[in-house]
């Protein structure tokens, strides 16, 4: 006859007809089911009254059922193969039986994709010095499905939806993500400019510049090799 049993070491013994005794030991270890795969996998980032339905794919024995979790609370009455769930969460899901139970999946990390602002970096700085332009760049690339959508001001800009945007003038720029109708929180940066400073004649050898300045060096030359000005670092 075939015996279920559980986890453990055993030992049988088999005798024959003419008193033959024949002995053996061996382990029946314990056999947790293979987690389910979960998808979609990762990061998942959702619009505002949006549901995303989760999606458990298991070998599923006799006797067993899903369980899922947020973060580390188990969902009550969730034990189907499916799940649709709204706004922020981390997601899991298991087999368990009267055994024992399989392992938890893979991770699902909801995101609601209002709550993210991009940042916003400059190749040197955010200043147009001694340049016709500057790049732009949207840290952190937007996850897969989502694009991007830069502003001058307010006035979306045709065309700007890539992670760079080279900008020859200054002002406030903005970026966000965008995926459908639902929008992240834009990122705002001022662009500035420095102008060449205007020379004042003011007579007797003395010259002065408009404006202020960190540095002043004043140069002398030919229009062909300029040197410092001796005595007039500042």
């Amino acid at each position: 006859d075939i015996v279920y049993l559980n986890s453990g070491m055993y030992s049988v013994i088999a005798t024959d007809a003419n008193g033959c005794e024949l002995r053996d030991t061996f382990v029946i270890e314990r056999a947790n089911p293979a987690p389910p795969v979960l998808s979609p996998d990762g990061t998942v980032l959702t619009c505002p009254g949006k549901s995303v339905l989760l999606q458990a794919q298991a070998v599923l024995l006799p006797d067993y059922q899903y369980q899922w979790r947020e973060g580390s609370q188990l969902i009550s009455g969730a034990s189907d193969s499916v799940l649709m769930v709204s706004g922020d969460g981390v997601f899991q899901v298991r087999l368990v039986g009267l055994a024992c139970n399989s392992t938890w999946s893979n991770t699902v990390t909801l995101q609601n994709l209002a709550d993210i602002t991009p940042t916003i970096s400059a190749f040197g700085n955010f200043n147009l010095c001694g340049m016709d332009s500057l790049t732009l760049s949207a840290l952190f690339s937007a996850p897969i499905g989502i694009a991007y959508q830069w502003y001058s001001g307010q006035i979306p800009i045709q065309g700007a939806t890539t992670e760079l945007l080279r900008v020859s003038d200054p002002g406030t720029y903005q970026v966000e993500y965008v995926s459908g109708e639902c929008k992240s929180a834009l990122k705002k940066v001022e662009v500035t400019q420095s102008l060449p400073p205007i020379i004042n004649i003011l007579g007797a050898g003395l010259l002065s510049i408009e404006g202020t300045y960190t540095n002043i060096q004043w140069l002398t030359g030919d229009n062909v090799d300029w040197v410092p000005a001796p005595g007039n670092a500042n």
